[in-house]
């Protein structure tokens, strides 16, 4: 089980959670366990005297009900993601010395020393835990849909998870930059993500 607090939550939202949450316990417990509305929490207290809030819950119970509580609180760091979309075509390839199973780490130092052409490179700038979607152009005229959402790990680490092109997650050191493969290149080639999450100072704003 976790406690946690957060200093900043006025009263009338701590009195709010204090009737909402369990209201929400009761439920949980008439209802099937994929089917409960705060899955993996036992109990949640709202102590409007120190500003605390208290939940008895497992680590992923832990975990979503932080984030709610983020969310309602507008405690919200702002991430800026730098995407650069790479095809890697053979000739490429065998110029690195490999092929479409070379590392990630073989492909990162390449494309950090400029030997890989960008197709796109977009810079993308929103609350973790918010959804940001946008075109990345590809081959030819065509467009790739992106969507993502960046997030900030307990260990200070930045996570992405992409939506589409495809449906993986990635997480890079504060400043680092990671790679992401997409699915469904052509034969011999690669399609590449590079991602690199920063968080923001206090006070930018998200946008582009």
């Amino acid at each position: 089980m976790k406690h946690f607090s957060f200093a900043r939550l006025g009263s009338a939202l701590l009195s709010a959670l204090a009737v909402l949450l369990p209201v929400c316990a009761t439920a949980q417990a008439n209802t099937a366990p994929d089917q409960s509305p705060l899955p993996g929490v036992r109990s949640v207290y709202a102590h409007e005297g120190n500003n605390t809030i208290i939940a008895y819950a497992t680590p992923g119970g832990y975990a979503y009900v932080r984030a709610l509580v983020r969310h309602l609180d507008g405690d919200l760091d702002i991430i800026r993601t730098d995407v650069s979309l790479v095809l890697v075509t053979p000739a490429a390839l065998k110029e690195l010395g490999g092929d479409a199973a070379a590392s990630n780490a073989s492909l990162l130092a390449a494309f950090q020393a400029g030997r890989l052409p960008t197709q796109d490179h977009l810079r993308l700038t929103t609350r973790e835990d918010t959804p940001i979607d946008a075109l990345l152009r590809d081959t030819g005229n065509s467009r790739l849909p992106l969507s993502l959402v960046p997030r900030e790990d307990e260990d200070g680490a930045l996570s992405v998870e992409l939506l589409q092109p495809a449906a993986l997650s990635v997480t890079a050191a504060p400043g680092g930059t990671v790679v992401a493969r997409l699915p469904d290149a052509p034969v011999g080639t690669l399609r590449l993500l590079f991602l690199t999450p920063v968080l923001l100072p206090s006070g930018a704003r998200a946008g582009r």
